[in-house]
């Protein structure tokens, strides 16, 4: 029997854990529960490990084990789920950089959006905005008066 192991996923909502799931999964192949739901082992035996987020063992891999992400109610941080084995075998690499490109894409969007929202309220009070960057590759947004 394979020991399950917990590892922090990054900050991502419920949506974009499981779209990140999904790609790296199948759309279509992740449970999502409202009350954390038991995860089985590969002969099937139920494990005391719960999740919201649940990819069964038969889209895991021939011997997998099932693999979650338990969302904490009170901060919403979600915690990879997933046994020794199946991390050993690569799957934890596949989560990994499943949540870590959803996220890059998240924090672009919200950028963007960021971005539009400051320019359109600088436009209504007579401002245009003016971007540059720092050699470190910081985004810096100087309001110059129109």
């Amino acid at each position: 029997m394979s020991a399950f192991v917990v590892a922090d996923a990054p900050g991502l909502t419920r949506e974009e854990m499981v779209e990140a799931l999904e790609a790296a999964y199948g759309k279509g192949n992740v449970e999502v529960h409202d009350t954390p739901t038991n995860l089985y082992g590969y002969t099937g035996d139920r494990r005391q490990d719960v999740a919201h987020l649940i990819v069964r063992r038969d889209h895991v891999g021939r011997a997998s084990n099932d693999l979650g992400i338990f969302i904490d109610p009170a901060t919403g941080v979600g915690k990879v789920i997933i046994s020794e084995y199946d991390r050993r075998c690569g799957q934890g690499g596949k989560v990994d950089r499943a949540l870590a490109k959803v996220k890059t894409e998240s924090g672009v969007r919200r950028q963007e959006e960021a971005r539009a929202a400051i320019s359109a309220k600088a436009a209504r009070i007579g401002y245009k905005v003016r971007e540059s960057r720092t050699p470190a590759g910081e985004v810096r947004l100087v309001l110059v008066k129109s």
